[in-house]
């Protein structure tokens, strides 16, 4: 409402109250009140001063009418006077206002006229570095910008609004300084001080340093690589700013490495030929995004904490504050599982190994470490064909050179010596004489660089440094040089007489000139195919013979319904409305057999099972319907909220594959992860096997008193990647007193524990003993039928053990239709054999692309989009 409409007309009597600057500019009609004295204003305030007197009495007495005026105070805002004397406190009041006029003339207005001419010459300045930025940009750029200024308006590029914007915070810190002055202050040393400042900010510009803040240098990079060009210079410049951003602040700057990631897959394009990528690229990339994702894991952290805090405080969850960090936390989320995707991508296409060398400790008697241990397995991961460890680059000074030899001999490490102020030399190991070699670095551009860092037998930190490491590993491999070790290091440092499993991960399958199957043919170059001509020749050239059923085909952390599907020879349509049955119905029968085809007669049709609900309940079950028949009951159902449920009698031909040409062919396992007691007993009651694993995690003191309980039984325990042996993952087959002892010895307050070979008997009293632990059961050569029953909604591995060539390949063909990730592994084999086998499956690498890049805002809809978090996240 205006309330001004209310007192446009006053008439006697009334009575207007306002606060002093809710009374400014109202203009009150006291026509209707002046032969009554017209309008009397009452001020119960002392005026700080005597502009807002008489703003206050000017209400009254206005253009020649009638009016009077009055101040009413109150003696207790009066207390800090030194008497009730109002003429007094006037005359007071005015002083001290001339006293802070003339201060302001002295001080103040002397600052607010400094800072009008400092502002004058750092407008020239900004002028300047503006139009050195504007003559860097290229001729073409040029061309382009005046073409799109005809139609459109052109703003100023990324790196010039940043570069700028940069400054101006400098300008900001500055001026604060001057504020921090204390009057009188001297202009002179003011001018001076912001001559050197101007300077500063010339001289840093030239250095390529004036950007401070870190934000500003991941705006460009990100600018740099959405702009796309096609020559290597932008790849450069981009990776400079990140390596800048992170310089600055390497622990908040999240976006920074993912900028630095994405720009490495995107590699350095070309006109001609294939783009040039880096050295290492998928695994400094992975080390790139990974930092990204610790960093911003603690970003997520704390704000869990607030909303934790804010949930204690207060039970309104729709407060501004709460909706706000849940936005946040949504977007974090969202952001950091499509890195996270990203590494799982980069991780597949380096199709990584896994070896495991598996030793029989009861032979090994000798071996005091061995004493009541069967069999220990060590797997090495993250192995990739061909390519080994990089070798770090270590900063040594002249005078330790000696310490680090044998690093540099067995390509665990390149030197980089100081000799001289300005001297280095790269020491690495050369292929072709098999020793030591040197470069004395004549790189003027890289000698700048390794100036600003210390030698101090440390090692040189990649991610920081990655334009140092590429640049060396260069030089060395056009040196014949090594700048990684052998991929089979892990194999080389083990005993010859030992058994060992090689696995292969995310192969892949191209149908480019035909289907080709790295699995597939993996197996063909391994295993040979029964014929005369193999059984006649002195060489072989397979390194399996025909009759091998050691391989084995695992699917790791799959939901049990996928399987389900794989397996049950029913095709089942759960809970679907009637147009979708209808649809479901017609796709797996024909015209023929639903219209022309005679009730006998159903050779193109499967029989169909139907079940109708409504509200959740099951208002009509049918079985062994023909398809036309489950037609004609659906298209009668009127009811809006009804349901139905499909099964397709027999009708998974992939089933039956598996079954009759897989299944009965291997040993099937199932391994049903992060269980409790109680689905434990339920999948134990169900499910028929030839044997039953358990692996139980819980703590110490519980899995000792598991232990008491058992008469004699194997124990396998896990230990982790141990860096110092070189040494990876570890699981040994143990007797009952040595699980004890190491138990015991662990340093972890919980573990894991797997006890092999148990009857139901035994798992119920485990399950007494450990009511709260975790639990992952394995059945072992499962009977096929009482599988299906067991399956509900788990997570689970399943593993086809003892396979042959051909059972295996079939496996693999049924698998892929599904498009599940599976692994490939060949068990019991000589470190020949493995070694060989890695050698000729043809396991090649693609490199990656980028082909769509999805802003944050795209995770939203536009009536839902939180544009002002959004804008948080804008980097």
């Amino acid at each position: 409402m205006n309330q001004e409409k209310n007192v446009a007309n006053i008439n006697a009597g009334e009575i207007i109250i306002a606060t002093n600057l809710a009374g400014r500019g109202t203009d009150i009609k006291t026509e209707e009140i002046e032969k009554h004295g017209g309008l009397h204003v009452i001020v119960t305030f002392m005026p700080p001063n005597k502009r807002v007197e008489e703003q206050a009495f000017g209400r009254t007495s206005r253009q020649g009418k009638r009016g009077t005026s009055q101040r009413i105070l109150n003696a207790i805002n009066l207390i800090e006077y030194e008497d009730f004397d109002i003429q007094k406190i006037t005359q007071l009041r005015d002083r001290i206002e001339a006293k802070m006029l003339c201060d302001f003339e002295n001080c103040e207005l002397k600052i607010i006229t400094l800072k009008d001419e400092l502002f004058i010459k750092f407008c020239s300045l900004l002028k300047l570095i503006r139009s050195e930025i504007r003559e860097k940009i290229s001729w073409w750029t040029n061309v382009k910008n005046n073409v799109k200024s005809t139609f459109v308006h052109v703003g100023p590029s990324v790196i010039e609004s940043n570069t700028l914007l940069s400054i101006e915070e400098q300008w900001a810190m500055f001026l604060r300084k001057i504020d921090d002055e204390k009057c009188p202050i001297n202009t002179e040393k003011i001018h001076a001080d912001y001559e050197e400042f101007s300077k500063n900010i010339q001289r840093n510009y030239a250095n390529d340093c004036v950007i401070k803040n870190p934000y500003h240098r991941i705006n460009i990079g990100n600018d740099l690589i959405i702009s796309d060009s096609s020559l290597k210079n932008k790849y450069d410049e981009a990776m400079k700013h990140f390596d800048k951003a992170i310089q600055s602040d390497s622990n908040h700057c999240a976006a920074a490495f993912v900028g630095k990631g994405w720009l490495l897959i995107k590699s350095k394009e070309k006109i001609i030929g294939s783009n040039e990528q880096e050295f290492g690229y998928k695994e400094a990339a992975m080390r790139a995004f990974r930092r990204a994702l610790e960093i911003l894991a603690e970003e997520m952290a704390l704000l869990t904490s607030i909303q934790t805090l804010l949930q204690k405080r207060s039970f309104n969850m729709n407060s501004p504050l709460s909706k706000q960090l849940i936005q946040k936390i949504n977007i974090l989320g969202g952001y950091c599982n499509s890195l996270e995707n990203v590494v799982n991508l980069i991780r597949k296409s380096r199709r990584l190994i896994q070896i495991t060398d598996i030793m029989d400790c009861k032979n090994m008697k000798t071996d005091a470490d061995n004493s009541g241990v069967f069999k220990r397995a060590i797997t090495h991961d993250e192995i990739e064909k061909g390519i080994g460890k990089w070798c770090n680059i270590r900063l040594i000074s002249s005078d330790q050179s000696d310490r680090h030899k044998a690093s540099i001999e067995n390509c665990d490490e390149v030197g980089i010596i100081k000799e001289d102020e300005d001297k280095f030399v790269v020491i690495y190991k050369n292929r072709i004489e098999n020793k030591t070699a040197k470069w004395t670095i004549d790189d003027t551009e890289l000698n700048n660089w390794l100036l600003t860092i210390s030698f101090d037998e440390s090692i040189l930190d990649r991610n920081t440094n990655s334009k140092i490491y590429n640049r060396i590993y260069r030089k060395i491999v056009s040196e014949n040089g090594y700048v990684r070790a052998d991929f089979l290091a892990p194999l080389q440092i083990l005993s010859k007489d030992r058994e060992y499993e090689v696995t292969f991960n995310d192969l892949t399958v191209r149908e480019d000139m035909g289907t080709i199957d790295q699995a597939i043919k993996t197996i063909d170059r391994a295993i040979s195919k029964p014929n005369l001509l193999d059984l006649l020749r002195t060489t072989k050239r397979h390194i399996l013979n025909s009759d091998y059923k050691d391989i084995r085909i695992s699917i790791s952390q799959i939901n049990s319904e996928i399987l389900k599907e794989l397996i049950n020879p029913n095709i089942e349509v759960q809970e679907v409305t009637k147009e979708m049955a209808l649809v479901e119905l017609k796709d797996r029968s024909s015209f023929f057999h639903r219209h022309l085809l005679p009730d006998s007669l159903s050779p193109d049709s499967y029989a169909v099972d139907l079940d109708i609900i409504l509200n959740n309940n099951k208002i009509q079950e049918e079985s062994r319907l023909q398809v036309r028949n489950a037609i004609e009951i659906i298209e009668k159902q009127k009811e809006e909220n009804v349901r139905f449920n499909l099964t397709f009698v027999s009708a998974n031909d992939l089933s039956k594959v598996l079954k009759t040409k897989v299944i009965n062919y291997s040993k099937l396992t199932v391994e049903f992860l992060r269980l409790n007691g109680e689905k434990i007993q339920e999948k134990f009651r169900k499910i028929i096997s030839k044997s039953i694993n358990l692996e139980i995690f819980d703590g110490k003191e519980k899995l000792l008193e598991v232990l008491r309980s058992l008469d004699k039984q194997h124990i396998e325990l896990y230990s982790f990647k141990n860096e110092e042996k070189k040494v990876g993952n570890v699981k040994e087959l143990v007797d009952k007193t040595t699980a004890e002892e190491k138990i015991k010895k662990n340093k972890e307050d919980q573990m894991w524990m797997k006890l092999i070979d148990l009857n139901t008997q035994i798992i119920e009293n485990i399950l007494s003993i450990c009511p709260n632990a975790n639990f992952n059961i394995h059945f072992i050569n499962i009977d096929f039928d009482s599988l299906l029953n067991g399956l509900n909604d788990e997570l689970i591995n399943v593993s086809f053990d003892q396979l042959g060539r051909e059972t295996a390949q079939t496996l693999i063909t049924e698998i892929r239709k599904k498009k599940l990730d599976f692994s490939l592994t060949f068990q019991r084999l000589t470190s020949a054999q493995a070694q060989r086998l890695i050698e000729i499956a043809p396991i090649d690498q693609e490199d990656i692309e980028i082909n769509k890049v999805k802003p944050l805002s795209e995770l939203f809809m536009n009536d839902s989009k939180p544009d002002l978090e959004l804008s948080e996240f804008s980097c």
